[in-house]
């Protein structure tokens, strides 16, 4: 579901902390996650960590009071690659996260390798009325 939001209506950005930004070992399909548990966590490390040894550790998130946001791009022919959060703010009942895809610059060389950026963000946990809304820059 795509909502359309105005700038007018937004409020302040809120905090928000990487935990891990790479560009290798994410998706094939660009997807967003929000991630409310260990076991939603543990099973997003490993599609992370399926062709690493030794894979990352998981980090301990208190679920009580944070999520953890996912975003994978999916898959790009070439590095240079990535993905990050640029905003997170509140508008009127949603918690929107402003994706944004950084490209290579098309005047350098790039490795050409298959890549799948992607970033993992921890959050304070949104009020339970709040939807989260992703919007890409």
């Amino acid at each position: 579901m795509t909502k359309e939001i105005s700038k007018e209506t937004e409020q302040e950005s809120q905090d928000y902390f990487v935990i891990l930004q790479e560009a290798y070992g994410g998706l094939e399909k660009e997807e967003n996650r929000v991630i409310t548990n260990n076991k939603e966590l543990h099973e997003a490390y490993g599609i992370i960590n399926r062709f690493r040894r030794p894979g990352l550790p998981v980090p301990e998130i208190d679920f009580e009071k944070y999520n953890v946001v996912a975003i994978f791009l999916g898959e790009r022919s070439s590095g240079g690659y990535s993905a990050e959060i640029s905003s997170i703010s509140s508008v009127k009942n949603d918690l929107v996260i402003n994706v944004k895809e950084n490209r290579p610059n098309p005047d350098e060389n790039q490795v050409t390798a298959i890549c799948q950026p992607f970033c993992f963000v921890k959050i304070p946990k949104p009020d339970s009325k709040q939807a989260i809304v992703f919007r890409k820059n």
